[in-house]
């Protein structure tokens, strides 16, 4: 949905801008400038804007492209960014960029070893996508289709659920407002399940500013800003605690309702809304937040024109189907197992990417030598 594109007619035109497999990408501007690949074979027709591509010689491709995504390289394109409102890469200012060249068969080599490394790191990726459409796809089986009520009711066994998790879910149906809804489930507001917080940090220690995102998170202040709540300020500052829920009601945007999930105190500016779901329904908030449909509700409850707002009375206000507090700590079991792996997978791809590091200037500077059955 909502995916950019051009029209056929412009690509046919735009001949400078088309693409090819082995191209080299690079981002000139924005939040992630300097950011680069390589396009891959099989990509079909694509053509580009407002990045810089080069056509490097076929053998070089690769090798290129890994250098570029080293932390070697990419400080080699910092080098060059021009702007200080927001910084920009230019291709001229690339083109003039001196990049160390290992003989032709070390180049192949350096690619094989880059690249297994980059291959691993993008299976994870893709490994850990999966895991969170599958958790995405269990909160829609559960909770929207109540497709484990539906196969009791029919008398079959629940796919994917175990027989203690089946057991909890009712057999049939009843009507309520809002419809069909499973038998001992409420039809009612997130009121039920969450309760604002006003509280304050004090005038103690500093805490950590933290700052809602468009992954749903609360994130700690130096991943996204450098700012530390010291003892002199942080009076005017909401204190939050693990499982806490933090947004700006006045800058309100699908997404940027964000979950503290790490055990800290930290400090969100003092026009955020907080708020404390239920014990036993933190993670299914989460969720609840993420379906395109409780999305387009929070848009139609903001109020405003010019500024959209959510005030905690709206966003209290909105319909759900409430599920009991066992079936709500179940489905939050299935999800953090699931979590586990991919924060592994995460951890395992951040030493990936250490190892790639420390590798590639020793391979480039022949500090460290290519295996011979690598450079055939």
């Amino acid at each position: 949905n909502d995916i950019k594109y051009v029209t056929k007619e412009f690509h046919r035109s735009a001949k400078k801008s088309q693409l090819r497999a082995g191209d080299l990408l690079i981002v000139r501007v924005g939040a992630n400038c300097g950011d680069c690949c390589e396009v891959p074979p099989n990509m079909g027709e694509l053509n580009c804007a407002n990045i810089v591509f080069a056509r490097p010689v076929k053998e070089l491709a690769s090798y290129i492209a890994q250098y570029f995504r080293s932390m070697v390289g990419q400080q080699n394109l910092q080098s060059v960014r021009t702007g200080s409102a927001q910084s920009v890469l230019n291709t001229k200012s690339i083109a003039k960029l001196i990049i160390p060249i290992p003989p032709p068969d070390e180049v192949l080599g350096i690619s094989k070893i880059l690249g297994s490394i980059d291959t691993k790191r993008a299976i994870n990726r893709t490994t850990s996508d999966l895991l969170s459409a599958i958790a995405i796809s269990l909160f829609q089986s559960w909770f929207v289709d109540f497709d484990p009520v539906c196969a009791n009711f029919e008398g079959r066994e629940p796919f994917g659920v175990d027989e203690e998790i089946a057991a909890a879910f009712p057999d049939r149906f009843e009507d309520s407002s809002f419809g069909q809804i499973p038998a001992g489930w409420s039809a009612t507001s997130l009121a039920d399940i969450m309760t604002e917080r006003t509280g304050k940090v004090g005038n103690g220690n500093g805490h950590v500013v933290l700052s809602a995102v468009a992954s749903g998170e609360l994130k700690r202040s130096d991943e996204h800003f450098t700012k530390q709540v010291h003892s002199q300020d942080t009076s005017k500052y909401k204190r939050v605690e693990q499982w806490d829920y933090a947004y700006n009601p006045s800058r309100i945007n699908i997404g940027s309702i964000g979950m503290l999930e790490v055990p800290i105190v930290g400090a969100v500016s003092p026009v955020y809304t907080v708020l404390r779901p239920a014990q036993g329904y933190e993670w299914f908030l989460r969720f609840f937040l993420d379906l395109p449909q409780t999305k387009e509700v929070i848009n139609q409850f903001c109020s405003g024109s010019v500024r959209q707002s959510l005030s905690f009375k709206d966003f209290a206000a909105i319909p759900v189907v409430l599920p009991p507090k066992e079936i709500a700590e179940a489905f939050a079991r299935r999800w953090q197992e699931l979590n586990a792996l991919r924060q592994h997978l995460e951890i395992e791809s951040d030493k990936l990417a250490e190892v790639r590091d420390t590798l590639l200037p020793r391979l480039m500077s022949g500090e460290l030598r290519v295996p011979d059955e690598l450079m055939a």
